[in-house]
């Protein structure tokens, strides 16, 4: 696993999504759930993979990053 953030965003399989994805506002010291569908492309090995989640405030030009969560994907 990369520990830098940065270096994370960069170092990616370019067959899979890289994007932006908008979730439902939360209050401040609340919980919540998201469930999201991702489509793997035809094509990719099965197997075990590793996904990575940052949590950043949008701001230009440098977005801080205040958490980041691994999530495991078996791809059978």
């Amino acid at each position: 696993m990369i520990s830098d953030p940065a270096t994370a965003l960069l170092v990616v399989d370019e067959r899979l999504f890289r994007g932006y994805m908008q979730f439902p506002p939360i209050s401040s010291g609340a919980a919540s759930r998201v469930v999201f569908n991702y489509n793997f492309p035809r094509g990719i090995p099965l197997g075990s993979y590793i996904g990575n989640v940052f949590i950043f405030e949008r701001i230009v030009p440098v977005s801080p990053i205040y958490d980041r969560y691994t999530i495991d994907v078996e791809v059978v």
